[in-house]
């Protein structure tokens, strides 16, 4: 790669990431879709022309946020298939301390009508793998499993939500009683087939 191609890349890095940072910024200001690509021209601090030549619309910008939040939730195939040899930091809720901990992203991830967005996200990565490996698991079938996902998924943010201002203690409490619910929920499920 020669030098000037270098420079491109790091200047569009630097670009994308101001626009990047302007959205969430606005974001803890207004709701996303009272945003406009003016607003965030504005608080990037660049012109219309600048913005168009990294994204066409704000949904871009927004899904490239969610792309980044994700791939900081190690551990997410563990947090929906949580069994009974977890440890109590290493089980379901890598997820879960992701959306509840995440100040650069809470903006997005605890905004409820970003919600179904982020789900379909989560999908897209772990909905197959996940739904394949609960089938086996549990001897159950695809819209059964799928249906398990969707229910581990919602929940975690559901509960993040609802917790955000529970202390340390009294958050590790209520994980360890998700992560039982979650065990013996799907033992239940192993021991009838």
């Amino acid at each position: 790669m020669d030098t000037k191609a270098r420079k491109t890349d790091k200047r569009t890095l630097y670009t994308k990431g101001i626009i990047k940072d302007s959205l969430l910024e606005l974001m803890r200001e207004k709701p996303f879709d009272k945003i406009t690509i003016t607003d965030v021209c504005k608080q990037a601090e660049i012109n219309r022309g600048t913005y168009y030549l990294h994204y066409y619309e704000l949904g871009e910008v927004l899904d490239e946020l969610l792309d980044d939040a994700l791939a900081h939730a190690d551990g997410l195939m563990g947090h929906l298939q949580v069994t009974d040899s977890c440890s109590s930091d290493k089980c379901a809720n890598s997820l879960c301390r992701m959306v509840r901990h995440s100040d650069k992203y809470s903006v997005i991830l605890l905004n409820e009508a970003l919600t179904g967005r982020i789900i379909e996200k989560i999908s897209a990565l772990h909905k197959e793998n996940f739904v394949r490996e609960i089938m086996q698991r549990c001897a159950i079938n695809e819209s059964q499993a799928e249906a398990i996902f969707y229910f581990q998924i919602n929940g975690c943010f559901a509960i993040s939500r609802a917790g955000r201002s529970q202390d340390c203690d009294s958050w590790m409490e209520v994980r360890r009683i998700i992560d039982k619910f979650i065990v013996g929920g799907l033992e239940k499920v192993i021991n009838e087939v």
